[in-house]
């Protein structure tokens, strides 16, 4: 995202799809099994499978911290086990998305994931801008505007997607 100039919003977007990821030195695509995070590095040593050149362990260790990240977040937001109410959730409140009236066919279970889905994207945002920022010192607007814009969104449709606890408790 950082590698495009100011002002280039879509095309910067569209560099997270294509191209596909390759090797900065031979330029040969990364194949999807050596894409694997953590597993695809380790795999091949830290190194390129075509040229040899080393992978920074800046990679994995970044898409280490992301999984735990993701792992953290369902463990506070979602109760685990087969059987647990909703109510065991360090996150449930009676003013929170599970008891919103009118559900429809969708299960208060539904929500509590939706919610999670909603919380990852607004935190994917802050690592990956607190990450540029470490090392470029920037901020670029690919960063959050798409979380903003996923956020105003969010609350509007719902406006029950808050973490009520910080507020209230």
């Amino acid at each position: 995202l950082p590698q495009y100039p100011h002002g280039q919003f879509w095309p910067a977007l569209r560099g997270l799809v294509w191209p596909p990821s390759n090797c900065p030195r031979c330029r040969s695509a990364i194949r999807w099994y050596d894409n694997i995070p953590v597993l695809g590095w380790l795999l091949l040593r830290g190194r390129c499978r075509d040229c040899r050149m080393a992978i920074s362990p800046r990679y994995p260790l970044i898409e280490l911290v992301n999984g735990l990240l993701f792992l953290g977040l369902y463990w506070l937001e979602v109760p685990l086990g087969m059987r647990v109410p909703l109510s065991e959730s360090c996150l449930f409140s009676d003013l929170g998305p599970q008891v919103v009236p009118g559900l429809g066919p969708w299960s208060p279970v539904v929500w509590v994931h939706l919610r999670f889905l909603y919380h990852l994207v607004l935190v994917e945002a802050l690592l990956a801008a607190s990450l540029i920022d470490l090392r470029l010192m920037i901020i670029p607007d690919t960063v959050p505007l798409p979380a903003m814009a996923v956020g105003v969104v969010g609350a509007t449709l719902v406006g029950r997607l808050h973490l009520i606890p910080v507020w209230f408790q």
